[in-house]
């Protein structure tokens, strides 16, 4: 079972360079294919980068909204076990920056699996 679940982890991403840097050394990137996996898995999840007003608007099933701007970010690690998950970021789309902003902020708070959704809000409702 933790074959799968490393196997899970580590093929659908590929890496890039970037100031933001996981455990490993280097950014992780996760497409679509691999956010479909992640909307029903516990050890997962799935954040919306942008303000509320966005949000509301539309978001990918199952996301948490927080903001990349959010005060007190170091209150939402333990409610949402923050630090243990896998935690897949999106924002509005490839030029939006405000999943890498949150990224940086989430692993300056202890968060070590963080991996962007680079088509964001754009690419998901595409479809």
């Amino acid at each position: 079972m933790a074959l799968i679940a490393a196997a899970l982890f580590i093929l659908p991403f590929r890496t890039q360079n970037s100031d933001m840097k996981n455990s490993q050394g280097h950014t992780q990137i996760a497409d679509r294919a691999f956010v479909e996996k992640a909307i029903f898995h516990n050890e997962m999840m799935i954040i919306d980068a942008r303000p509320e007003s966005q949000y509301v608007m539309g978001h990918i099933a199952h996301s948490l909204n927080i903001p990349y701007n959010t005060s007190h970010l170091d209150r939402l690690l333990q409610p949402f076990a923050l630090t243990e998950k896998l935690l897949i970021l999106y924002c509005s789309d490839s030029r939006c920056n405000t999943a890498d902003i949150l990224a940086k902020r989430l692993q300056d708070c202890g968060c070590k699996k963080i991996a962007i959704y680079a088509g964001g809000w754009k690419d998901w409702s595409r479809y």
